[in-house]
């Protein structure tokens, strides 16, 4: 399992991990805790999700019980609860230790309710009761609440709207979560709170004894309306960043890298057709070569790498296509394809300068895109080529990919095998 999210401001704070065909989300607050289990069409078998509350559970919808079988050595006295309606079942738990009672209402109509007896907290030699939710296979969301309150507090409800938002209804109010690929919103008296914190995705799991590097990886999320493309992140969802400021992503040709003279952070989106890329690159000066510029006749260089800009490389199926893009005078760009035969990638976007150095925003028209959906991955990498003021030649490269190395006589060239994994959201 690897952490997809996290984030935590004021009284709110969320997480999303996943595992395979599995992703579980938990948004916090006081005195409510919404989980909320997502399986995967893909999913197959037994998919079993067990509760152990450390205190009395006493189920309060209408229903009926029933023997049931649960495959375990350690696991006894099981029995199926067959609920009388479709709505939520909601269990309360008291504990002697607690003048609180914990309530779990569960919105699972497609689940198996079970209520069995295991082994109870380590070191305890008394068994306990616990809770078992279990269906076969995926395609299916699980919602729990969890809701702590003196024992006459009003008991909380949860619904599913046909929007896709999840509504709660407790003590405190009306509470409304929308949950999306990229952050959650909660909606509560008359105010939004927006949770993302999204983690850049882990490489690809490989066998123990396979002695390789493991590649990098990112996420871009959705977005429903293109971002402005206007030099600044309007429009832009920056959850998730990537970070090129470390010595082993610098290709250096004289000097070792120092991350306060050059570093960038990058943000990939996407809507479905285009990727849209912002870069903000620090450097202390910008330096551009104009496309009108005289020719330095350095050996067999193109002349653009001695410039501040950027290659972008993007593979899909095992095609990698790339483009060279370098800022102009005035917040153009100019784009010219890297590579022998492959098709072009058309850019679109503009630059301004910052405080710290410049910032570029690029929309990637590239007809292969369509077709994709959230999760699918593609191959990508960012290089920054730094030029400096008094110099013929660029001082050196970052590569989010990484590989250090020296940039002589490297020209506009990069290995395709060497791409990281960029997960569409």
């Amino acid at each position: 399992a690897w952490c997809e999210a996290f984030e935590s401001e004021g009284e709110w704070s969320w997480c999303r991990a996943k595992a395979g065909s599995f992703r579980r989300t938990l948004v916090a607050s006081s005195g409510l805790l919404l989980d909320v289990l997502d399986i995967a069409p893909e999913a197959e078998g037994l998919v079993e999700l067990p509760w152990h509350f450390q205190g009395e559970m006493e189920i309060s919808a209408t229903g009926r019980w029933e023997a049931a079988a649960v495959n375990n050595e350690f696991v006894s006295n099981a029995e199926r609860f067959i609920p009388a309606t479709t709505d939520p079942v909601v269990i309360s738990i008291t504990s002697p230790q607690s003048d609180q009672v914990l309530r779990a209402v569960f919105l699972a109509p497609d689940a198996e309710i079970i209520v069995a007896e295991g082994p109870g907290l380590p070191g305890a030699r008394q068994r306990r009761r616990f809770l078992l939710l279990r269906a076969k296979g995926g395609g299916r969301r699980w919602i729990t609440l969890l809701s702590m309150a003196p024992a006459g507090a009003v008991v909380p409800t949860v619904r599913l709207l046909d929007s896709g938002e999840i509504e709660v209804t407790a003590a405190s109010g009306i509470f409304r979560y929308h949950l999306s690929d990229s952050s959650v919103i909660i909606e509560h008296a008359g105010r939004r709170h927006t949770l993302a914190g999204l983690r850049s995705a882990p490489p690809t799991h490989r066998p123990f004894f396979e002695a390789r590097e493991d590649g990098v990886s990112a996420v871009a999320p959705y977005l429903h309306a293109p971002p402005a493309l206007d030099g600044t992140l309007e429009g832009f969802d920056t959850g998730s960043p990537l970070d090129l400021d470390g010595e082993h992503q610098y290709r250096r040709s004289e000097e070792p890298y120092d991350p306060e003279g050059f570093s960038a952070r990058a943000w990939i989106n996407w809507d479905g057709e285009a990727l849209f890329i912002a870069v903000a690159i620090s450097k202390p000066e910008v330096v551009f070569r104009g496309a009108d510029a005289v020719s330095l006749e350095l050996d067999n260089e193109p002349e653009d790498i001695n410039s501040d800009g950027l290659q972008i490389y993007l593979g899909v199926e095992s095609e990698v296509r790339a483009t060279m893009v370098t800022p102009q005078d005035g917040g153009g760009l100019i784009s010219r394809p890297l590579g022998d035969g492959t098709a072009p990638i058309a850019v679109h976007g503009s630059w301004t300068g910052t405080d710290l150095g410049y910032l570029v925003t690029l929309r990637l028209d590239d007809p292969r895109l369509a077709g994709h959906h959230s999760g699918a991955r593609l191959d990508f990498d960012l290089l920054i080529n730094e030029m400096q003021p008094e110099r013929l030649r660029r001082a050196g490269q970052l590569v989010w990919s990484g590989g250090g190395g020296w940039i002589y006589l490297r020209g506009d060239r990069h290995d395709p095998s060497r791409l990281g994994v960029l997960e569409l959201g």
